[in-house]
């Protein structure tokens, strides 16, 4: 956007703004909707991957007392250990991107209100 105070894609109403102002506000205010909805699926579907991940090696089938078997399930264990937990915090960061989405909507709402009060 442009270099009228305008930041984070956030724009406001302004008192005896002109339409396209007040269209390109509700706009903006969706896209910040639809962020809010995708993150959020996203965290959602990555904190079921992150649990499924921890099924799926739940016992050694490679050689339980051999010594290949013992080192290859401990090897793949780490790994989907580390994978679920890479996938744990990229839920938990995509739910912090839905509550943020959440709160400039709600920044926005309430600057159009105090702006609209003004008119």
């Amino acid at each position: 956007m442009g270099g009228d105070g305008l930041r984070y894609g956030m724009s406001f109403h302004r008192v005896g703004a002109p339409e396209g102002i007040v269209s390109e506000l509700v706009y903006v205010q969706e896209l910040w909707r639809k962020r809010a909805e995708v993150a959020q699926e996203c965290a959602d579907e990555l904190g079921e991957l992150a649990t499924a991940l921890n099924y799926v090696l739940r016992a050694n089938y490679f050689g339980s007392g051999c010594v290949e078997g013992d080192l290859l399930f401990d090897a793949l264990t780490r790994v989907l250990r580390g994978g679920s937990r890479s996938l744990a915090r990229s839920s938990t960061d995509a739910a912090s991107l839905a509550t943020a989405s959440e709160h400039a909507i709600a920044e926005m709402e309430a600057a159009d209100a105090e702006e609209s009060i003004g008119e």
